[in-house]
């Protein structure tokens, strides 16, 4: 199993950095949805607030709820 998780590791580590360019041309109005997305979230300013991401990108999603 530790081999396993070392494969992926170095899988992820090598590709990574591409995956937001690899996205972008696979889904179809990706940006758009994305943006989609967060405008729905309705995220109260005073109140501290709780959000599970299950995402499996590389955390574009975070990034743009906590600048929200």
């Amino acid at each position: 199993m530790k081999k396993h998780i070392e494969i992926v590791k170095k899988n992820f580590d090598k590709n990574y950095k591409e995956y937001d360019k690899f996205v972008l041309k696979v889904v179809p109005k990706y940006k758009e949805m994305h943006a989609q997305v967060i405008n729905l979230l309705k995220i109260p300013k005073n109140k501290e607030s709780k959000i599970l991401d299950l995402g499996i990108g590389t955390g574009k999603t975070a990034e743009a709820i906590l600048e929200k």
